[in-house]
């Protein structure tokens, strides 16, 4: 799970306070993904161009076997509706893991 953000965003540092280290998120993000948060401006040299956006904050689920995104969130998202990124998420990478 890569997470696009900015120093200078308000909304990347509210997503990042109150939705991923909520207590009802934090827990699930941990034990389903590998977390990675880059700043676009300070990292963009370290992560694939194609992960690079211009909308911020954006979340990419990535697939570990051949690194192709198969959700992405965009914008900022409280806990409910991360929690349901979060489900959606998980339902297309089970059917991506079936065919």
């Amino acid at each position: 799970m890569l997470v696009v953000v900015t120093s200078y965003c308000p909304w990347c540092r509210k997503f990042e306070r109150k939705t991923l280290a909520s207590k009802k998120i934090a827990p699930i993000v941990k034990s389903m993904y590998i977390p990675v948060i880059v700043d676009r401006n300070k990292d963009a040299e370290s992560f694939p161009k194609k992960f690079q956006t211009p909308c911020i904050p954006t979340v990419f689920f990535i697939d570990p076997k051949d690194e192709m995104e198969y959700w992405e969130s965009i914008g900022y998202l409280n806990k409910k509706e991360f929690a349901e990124a979060l489900n959606d998420a998980e339902v297309l990478f089970k059917k991506r893991q079936k065919q």
